[in-house]
């Protein structure tokens, strides 16, 4: 459980459990809080439901990705990648094309299982297009699960990722992400390529 709510938690507990006049010594036997449930945020243009999931990496705002979704045909299929173009500028892409002139480094970011591509000294690019990432839910194919939404043209999976495919290492060799666009993990940086 995290520490943050572990108190509250413990508070809202013995609130609730009937007294037995015996010190619990901070011990709960209660089950734990239930994992947050998935939350419908919109609907696709074809009219499944779209949800977002604890966790998610949802890097722009809802309202902004919802539209977004609202464009895209999903049609039944199992997994969608889709890019909406606006027409306008919308957000600045953390995503940059990087040339031999730049000076490279690799780092984890929280929550992946691998290192990513940063660009020292780059600024994100202004861009008028957001990708999105869907995957049909498996308990119910009437509905789809926000995997990311990011201001950006186009990437593939990081080279360590599972959906990794050969255009993902040509593509995140010539591409990385702004160093200090996003939290990493601080010790994990490295100038070694480790794919």
């Amino acid at each position: 459980m995290n520490p943050k709510y572990h108190k509250q938690y413990n508070a809202a507990a013995n609130a609730r459990r009937p007294s037995t006049g015996h010190a619990s010594h901070g011990i709960h036997t209660w089950p734990a809080p239930q994992k947050p449930a998935l939350v419908e945020i919109c609907r696709s243009k074809d009219g499944f439901a779209v949800f977002d999931r604890p966790l998610s990496h949802n890097h722009v705002l809802t309202a902004l990705s919802n539209e977004a979704i609202s464009r895209v045909t999903l049609g039944g299929r199992s997994f969608v990648k889709a890019r909406v173009e606006f027409g306008s500028e919308i957000g600045l892409s953390d995503c940059v094309a990087t040339t031999e002139a730049d000076k490279v480094v690799f780092a984890q970011r929280p929550g992946r299982r691998g290192l990513s591509r940063f660009a020292v000294g780059r600024h994100p690019e202004p861009c008028s297009s957001m990708i999105t990432i869907l995957k049909q839910r498996e308990e119910d194919p009437q509905s789809y699960i926000l995997i990311t939404a990011f201001v950006g043209s186009g990437s593939e999976p990081e080279p360590w990722d599972k959906n990794a495919s050969p255009a993902s290492r040509e593509f995140w060799s010539g591409h990385a992400l702004v160093f200090g666009s996003c939290p990493i993990i601080p010790g994990t940086e490295t100038s070694v390529c480790p794919w």
